[in-house]
């Protein structure tokens, strides 16, 4: 529900000025980056509230859905989502990148969530889109998803 989402977003907010640092990745410049648990015990021992434990929980639940719904072999979770901040009309960015690269060694994601809790975002004014490329640039356009609060991509 909408006031879930405004709740544990207000929550988030706040511990991003106490828990995160700002990132030094040239990627990233201007945006701020912390971890939260997703062992719901660990989470409730930071103090964190009903609607933050509610959606770290179904975050949590996530891979479960993915094998229901046809991924080929187990997923596992990190111990810890990425908490990331991109402060609305601050310049703050990701640049363009791979999440996994073809050929990398050691490295077990398979899978990248992003969950905007970005309640009433306007993106004319504050921007903020993703921006999917293809995999082959030359196969087509990219595609802009909005930054949409509740939305999973």
């Amino acid at each position: 529900p909408r006031h879930a989402l405004a709740e544990a977003s207000a929550e988030l907010r706040r511990l991003v000025a106490q828990r995160t640092q700002e990132s030094i990745n040239p990627c990233n410049r201007g945006s701020w980056h912390g971890f939260l648990p997703l062992d719901a015990d660990k989470a409730a021992r930071q103090g964190l509230g009903p609607s933050t434990l509610a959606l770290l929980r179904k975050l949590g639940a996530l891979p479960a859905l993915v094998s229901r719904c046809g991924w080929g072999r187990p997923l596992v979770l990190p111990p810890a989502v990425q908490l990331g901040f991109y402060p609305g009309g601050s310049g703050a960015r990701y640049s363009p990148h791979l999440d996994r690269n073809p050929g990398e060694v050691g490295l077990k994601r398979e899978i990248t969530f992003l969950l905007y809790l970005n309640v009433d975002w306007d993106t004319d004014r504050h921007g903020g889109c993703l921006r999917l490329h293809p995999p082959d640039r030359a196969s087509g356009a990219p595609v802009d998803v909005a930054p949409l609060g509740g939305g999973i991509v």
